[in-house]
């Protein structure tokens, strides 16, 4: 494991322990607490301190493990809990 991911990791588990909710997380409820498909633009618009990429990560993490589908394609992509 190399050392940047290994301080990723620590700093991660220590918000955790100090309840400290992670971008990843607040991106998660976002898109799961959605009624509507929400698109990543919308997910950028709403936590402007979370970068693009890192919002695009976790929408990939999270339709891989199921929890959401994509609809659409590119610019037209959007994302609804997977029901």
């Amino acid at each position: 494991m190399s050392q940047s991911v290994a301080k990723v990791q620590s700093v991660k588990s220590s918000n955790a322990i100090e309840g400290i909710i992670t971008s990843d997380k607040r991106i998660e409820a976002t898109v799961l607490d959605s009624l509507v498909p929400i698109s990543k633009i919308e997910i950028c618009a709403t936590h402007p301190d979370i970068s693009p990429t890192t919002v695009e990560a976790v929408l990939g993490k999270m339709v891989k493990k199921g929890l959401i589908k994509k609809i659409g394609a590119s610019r037209d992509s959007r994302y609804i809990r997977n029901d």
